[in-house]
């Protein structure tokens, strides 16, 4: 992978995700379309990563600006879907403590005590998850132990990809966009170029912010079933 390449992949990216914006949007505007709330926060998501794609260097893409307003819209998108309450409550939590990881990988936020306290909530909320997976008991706030089955198989993939972010992150030596910290981590030791990482990031993106927006907007119950036929 060779910065080029990367920045094709990259430019691909932000433009998919501004076409999407534009329409959205111009169904709305022209086609009388509902601005659904799952409609808004799926254009939230894709304008903004789209926006941040095309306005950074391939080189040194800034995927924290882009996380610090598209996952809080993500996880608000998937609290949505009007899963029990229990379900809802850990996905908006699990929300937060995102938005506290994202700014505590940025240059202004070094608190290890900080960084413990969302570690532990990290773990919390991703032993909840896999218990819901499973079908077993709850562990951080009460509510039906089948709640997690509401979700689709593509909600439950992007669920897991989400808790995958920080691990990557890491991995890479704690940073998304300074080959010099990238440099000597374990992805790189692996053989893994930055640049590669970088294409895994928006890869990734791929899936959490254009599918799932675009699965949310098909499948939007608020936009009736017309709403179903069209992205």
């Amino acid at each position: 992978m060779d910065l080029d390449e990367l920045e094709l992949i990259k430019n691909v990216y932000g433009w998919f995700c501004i076409a999407l914006f534009a329409f959205w949007g111009g169904e709305i505007l022209f086609r009388n379309k509902p601005g659904t709330t799952q409609r808004l926060l799926s254009m939230g998501i894709v304008g903004w990563s789209g926006y941040i794609s095309l306005g950074s260097e391939a080189a040194s893409i800034d995927f924290l600006l882009d996380w610090i307003i598209t996952v809080p819209l993500i996880f608000l998108s998937l609290s949505y879907k009007g899963i029990g309450e229990g379900w809802r409550y850990n996905t908006l939590l699990l929300g937060f403590v995102s938005i506290g990881a994202i700014l505590l990988a940025g240059d202004d936020f070094d608190y290890p005590t900080l960084l413990t306290l969302v570690a532990i909530l990290w773990v919390l909320v991703f032993i909840r998850g896999m218990i819901g997976i499973t079908g077993r008991s709850g562990l951080l706030v009460p509510g039906d132990e089948t709640d997690f089955s509401r979700f689709s198989m593509f909600e439950k993939a992007t669920y897991v990809l989400l808790i995958a972010y920080p691990l990557l992150f890491f991995l890479a030596g704690s940073t998304v966009n300074d080959m010099d910290a990238y440099a000597g981590s374990m992805l790189d030791d692996w053989g893994i170029h930055y640049y590669t990482y970088a294409t895994i990031l928006i890869l990734l993106s791929v899936v959490c912010k254009i599918g799932l927006s675009i699965y949310h907007v098909m499948t939007d119950p608020e936009g009736g079933l017309t709403e179903r036929s069209t992205f």
